[in-house]
């Protein structure tokens, strides 16, 4: 049942379920941290060359100079939830579905007088090396941009939900609908303006990218939707290679850019850092490419703890992702 499935996959708001997203090596079979393998070496030939045990780069997609990522710092990461509301003024994403997650947990053994001192790990789409619902896209709809994202064509996408239930972080969310009409009508999505509830009007940037595949903007009803990396971005002289959740955190804990490039700012900023303070999430399955700082949640007995459930519970207010 589609609809049963966008439930399932909508994001909520609410704490992780610790273990089904940050799952114990014995309940993965032996999963390895992404500071163990499947890394490139610091400071030598980034495309291209991966190396077990280098440092904290992501891997590159084959045949391309350039492969997008991010570096997310939870030990500075303060629960502010602005890249939560930069995300979805930035991409008028319809209500109930948050591209961008910060989620609270509490190391076992330690009581936080309130929940905004628990931990956190913040959770955008991986866009990952060997994507999960690429594989399961029955329509090849799920692709690999020139720059190494994992988009999704809303033209051709059948809203199987399949993505959804391969992805093992659960970013994919089902857009609900009765009656897709954009499906029974495909040559009209072009002119296809989706206006949802919750969302803070018109989406301003380009919706197609340069082969003119709709991968940007409100994901239209009937349609499987996660975060771009602010696609539409790309073809933005100004904006190339940034994101909204980046241009709006407060405390710098959010490095987006190249990774194969050793000079782009989140391999700089992994350059302060050892191995064993970086990770990846389940890089074993999809070789991800984002990167983590600080302490990996599946390396210890973590409980979640309880988080805002509502959009006011979450204190979202008016973000301006230009500033």
């Amino acid at each position: 049942d589609r609809q049963s499935a966008g439930r399932r996959g909508a994001p909520t708001g609410r704490s992780a379920d610790v273990e089904r997203y940050f799952p114990p090596r014995d309940a993965q079979g032996g999963r390895s941290g992404g500071h163990r393998d499947g890394r490139r070496r610091r400071g030598g030939s980034f495309a291209g060359q991966q190396i077990s045990g280098g440092a904290g780069t992501a891997s590159a997609q084959e045949d391309n100079d350039i492969q997008r990522g991010m570096v997310l710092d939870t030990e500075k990461c303060i629960k502010c939830l602005r890249c939560v509301q930069g995300c979805k003024e930035e991409n008028n994403t319809p209500e109930g579905h948050f591209w961008m997650e910060v989620f609270r947990y509490q190391r076992d053994g330690e009581e936080y007088e309130d929940p905004t001192d628990s931990e956190s790990i913040q959770r955008p789409c991986q866009h990952c090396d060997d994507a999960p619902c690429l594989e399961v896209c029955p329509n090849n709809s799920r692709f690999k941009s020139e720059e190494g994202r994992t988009l999704c064509d809303y033209d051709t996408c059948l809203g199987c939900a399949y993505c959804e239930v391969a992805c093992p972080y659960h970013v994919n969310a089902f857009v609900h609908t009765d009656t897709p009409d954009y499906l029974e009508n495909p040559e009209e999505s072009e002119d296809f303006e989706p206006i949802l509830e919750g969302t803070d009007g018109e989406f301003d940037g380009a919706k197609r990218d340069e082969n003119d595949r709709w991968v940007s903007g409100a994901p239209p009803e009937g349609s499987c939707s996660k975060c771009t990396f602010c696609a539409h971005r790309e073809q933005d002289d100004e904006l190339r290679g940034t994101t909204a959740c980046e241009d709006v955190c407060p405390v710098d804990a959010i490095h987006f850019g190249d990774m194969n490039d050793p000079e782009s700012d989140p391999n700089q900023y992994l350059e302060q850092f050892d191995d064993d303070e970086t990770f990846k999430l389940q890089d074993d399955i999809s070789d991800p490419n984002v990167i983590y700082v600080g302490e990996d949640p599946s390396e210890q007995e973590v409980t979640e703890v309880p988080g805002p459930t509502t959009h006011e519970d979450r204190g979202l207010e008016e973000v301006d992702p230009s500033h």
